[in-house]
């Protein structure tokens, strides 16, 4: 038996490095991490035909609806992404479907602990000007 005969080269999957990136949405859906509720929007960055880490980042349920801070804190989180993908002034988070296929731009930044994650969310508005300083 040879140790090598079903050995296959794997390619890195790329890691992006820091900067702003115009990204497009799959379809979200919801998960667990570290035993709390989120809506993982998996994404593809325009103009890369390979996959790409970070792939998705992720909207935290507000874990006490009646903490006021936990519920703002969670509807700034849900308006930056919808402000992001012109879905602003939504009176309800629309449904998962409608994300899909929906344009943006992120931020890409590493972690002090050397992780790279989507730091910053770059709303569009209809008109189609985007204003970079939204959340400085």
């Amino acid at each position: 038996m040879s140790f090598g005969a079903h050995y296959q080269y794997q390619k890195a999957i790329p890691v992006l490095s820091e900067g702003v990136y115009d990204i497009v949405l799959a379809e979200p859906f919801e998960t667990t991490v570290g035993n709390y509720p989120v809506l993982r929007f998996p994404f593809l960055v325009k103009g890369m035909k390979e996959e790409v880490r970070p792939n998705y980042f992720d909207l935290f349920d507000c874990t006490d609806p009646n903490d006021k801070d936990k519920r703002e804190m969670f509807q700034k989180n849900a308006s930056r992404i919808l402000d992001c993908f012109g879905m602003a002034g939504a009176e309800h988070f629309p449904p998962y479907a409608a994300f899909t296929g929906r344009e943006g731009r992120v931020e890409i930044k590493k972690s002090k602990s050397g992780f790279t994650n989507v730091s910053s969310f770059y709303p569009k508005y209809p008109d189609g000007v985007e204003n970079n300083n939204y959340f400085n």
